[in-house]
């Protein structure tokens, strides 16, 4: 699953809900540095992770994503 958001600066963030070959994710975007993009961190259920891999079918995850100003290494 490939999340890449792009928002007006002005935003705070926002959350969406995506199912993903039977696999829930709850998506919440968090842009405090108030940005247009550029991922500084990615939470998958807790666990910081470079990517997110691919849930068992019929989960539900939680993906948390921070937006900033800083490069993010993956």
């Amino acid at each position: 699953l490939l999340i890449d958001p792009c928002i007006p600066a002005n935003w705070d963030g926002f959350e969406a809900y995506r199912e993903w070959r039977k696999a829930g994710y709850e998506i919440r975007v968090n842009n405090p540095e108030h940005v247009n993009g550029n991922i500084v961190r990615l939470v998958l259920n807790g666990e910081e992770v470079a990517h997110i891999p691919m849930q068992p079918a019929g989960s539900v995850s939680l993906v948390e994503v921070w937006l900033g100003k800083k490069e993010y290494e993956r």
